[in-house]
């Protein structure tokens, strides 16, 4: 099946996520299809106002909603399904999948239902007025808001967010080798921070938490606090935040395998950010089998949700926090339950192999129930 994918941009920072649109593209065209990626942008058409007829099939062509003409250029051959990914790739997308007569999926982004969603108006008209044959959303939380917006209940599909497994191994095997070249139970523990996302308001009050949790409980930790690369001034100001603590160390990597070794290298995980949508972080301590404190919001209650899972606090309650970070380092043998049966969760709900699967189901139905115009451009398979 041909599959053309409007997205916002490929330069994400879920470098091992299905949210990253060439992350997806990659996967789809491993199922067998092929795939072509556009990239909605504002830029002008390059020079002369065509695009090669038939470019590399891993390259990006750029798309702008009011010239959908470039992009139909660049399609050598019609696609069968388009597929939008990301909060501005809907309109061009409709235009294209109306241009060539062929059915258009969207699929919603988390921050379509996040604390700073697009105007009320832009919600209805993508979920109410698009021309669409389905929306896919992450979870029963954003069908029910798709729904409030316009959406008809039998056209949106839940298909849960997939991380990808293979950097992080066996979660079993890698706390055996710890503990053997531990040895000593006095061993400082290993805490995972992710700020790429995190406010400094909310790093502020993490370092509180963990500066009380060293002094007042006695505990010993190092902590490890993950900056975005590709963020030079967060990634300063982090380290300016975390500089003068002791046993901290910030590390700066965009890089999958990389990021995978933190997680895979802890032996817990903190998320205190309750603005931004974190459900990413989360998964990626899952899969890594950490269990994981994390401020309890709706964004990591979709991922998280049961304490079987992780352990939720109160954002800005300070006392909650220690109290629970303090239970977690004391108890390995709750430690490692929850890692593990958060490995499990991952695995059975949100590993990228399914999430693919699950989408592909959506396009071949989506295409199998379309009637496609015999005479124009797109052929009948």
């Amino acid at each position: 099946m041909r599959v053309a994918i409007v997205a916002d941009g490929p330069a994400q920072a879920e470098v091992d996520c299905s949210r990253n649109p060439l992350v997806l593209a990659g996967g789809l065209r491993e199922l067998g299809h092929d795939v072509r990626l556009l990239v909605v942008e504002d830029a002008p058409p390059a020079r002369g106002g065509t695009v090669p007829e038939a470019p590399d099939p891993d390259a990006v062509v750029p798309l702008a909603p009011a010239r959908a003409g470039h992009g139909l250029a660049s399609l050598a051959v019609p696609p069968d399904v388009v597929l939008s990914v990301g909060l501005s790739a809907p309109i061009a997308a409709a235009v294209l999948a109306e241009s060539l007569g062929v059915p258009l999926v969207v699929s919603l982004p988390a921050a379509f239902f996040g604390s700073c969603p697009p105007a009320h108006g832009y919600g209805r008209l993508v979920c109410r007025h698009l021309p669409c044959s389905c929306l896919v959303v992450e979870c029963d939380r954003h069908r029910l808001a798709a729904q409030a917006l316009g959406a008809d209940p039998h056209r949106v599909f839940v298909v849960p967010p997939g991380i990808r497994l293979d950097g992080y191994g066996d979660p079993r095997s890698a706390d055996a080798d710890r503990d053997e070249s531990r040895g000593v139970a006095a061993d400082p523990l290993r805490v995972l921070f992710d700020a790429s996302r995190t406010s400094a308001e909310e790093q502020r009050f993490l370092e509180g938490v963990l500066t009380r949790l060293a002094r007042e409980r006695r505990r010993n930790i190092r902590t490890v606090v993950r900056v975005a690369a590709a963020n030079g001034s967060g990634a300063g100001s982090a380290a300016e935040l975390w500089r003068d603590r002791p046993d901290t160390l910030v590390v700066a990597s965009d890089d999958g395998a990389k990021i995978a070794n933190l997680f895979a290298g802890s032996d817990l995980v903190v998320i205190p950010s309750a603005t931004a949508d974190e459900s990413v972080t989360a998964l990626r301590a899952m899969a890594a089998g950490r269990p994981l404190v994390a401020a309890d919001c709706p964004s990591i209650r979709d991922v998280v949700s049961t304490a079987r899972y992780g352990v939720l606090a109160r954002p800005g309650w300070t006392d909650e926090w220690i109290d629970k970070l303090d239970y977690l380092i004391a108890e390995r043998a709750v430690r490692l339950h929850i890692g593990r049966s958060a490995r499990a969760r991952v695995e059975t709900a949100f590993s990228l192999p399914q999430t693919l699967q699950q989408l592909d189901d959506r396009l071949v139905a989506v295409t199998a129930t379309w009637r496609y115009d015999v005479v124009g451009q797109p052929a009948m398979d």
